[in-house]
């Protein structure tokens, strides 16, 4: 954790892709979040209507589909344990509500994690086509931390990026 002597700091970020054969990087900016924004001990947020492409379609480039990122960033100085459900949330498949993985995740003090859903998803459903309208539920479980909790998902064919940080 970073303290000045006096006055503050901004800290700024951002998110990026690549694309094979073309030069430079593509991405968004990450805005600066008050800490009101963290969850904490007991609080949770939840994303939804997130996009998650097969390795085979983002292999393929395939554009129009996406793959999504999770970033978890603790920003107190404190240790958070969150509980990351990912459930597949589409109303009009028979599979409407189904938990596809949940894991515990243990943030050191100022930790930054990044996971790409595709790969979340593989550690117990290997076999996970493109899904649509999959839901992030994000809960402090355990510790005194802070934690921001946002996604960026990149259109595999343009990497065109969408950041939300709600």
């Amino acid at each position: 954790m970073l303290e000045p002597a006096s006055g503050s700091v901004a800290v700024t970020s951002r998110t990026y892709a690549t694309q094979d054969g073309v030069p430079g990087t593509y991405g968004t900016a990450v805005p600066t979040l008050p800490l009101s924004r963290t969850i904490r001990l007991g609080q949770s947020k939840t994303i939804a209507g997130l996009d998650v492409a097969s390795a085979k379609t983002i292999g393929a480039k395939t554009p129009a589909t996406f793959r999504t990122n999770l970033f978890l960033v603790e920003a107190s100085g404190a240790s958070a344990k969150v509980r990351i459900n990912v459930v597949y949330a589409d109303r009009s498949q028979a599979a409407f509500g189904s938990r596809l993985i949940t894991k515990m995740l243990d943030l050191a003090p100022n930790q930054i994690y990044q996971t790409n859903l595709t790969q979340l998803i593989a550690e117990t459903n290997p076999n996970v086509d493109d899904l649509r309208n999959v839901q992030l539920e994000l809960r402090v479980v355990d510790g005194s931390g802070a934690v921001f909790a946002f996604t960026s998902s990149i259109d595999n064919g343009s990497a065109d990026q969408i950041l939300r940080t709600e």
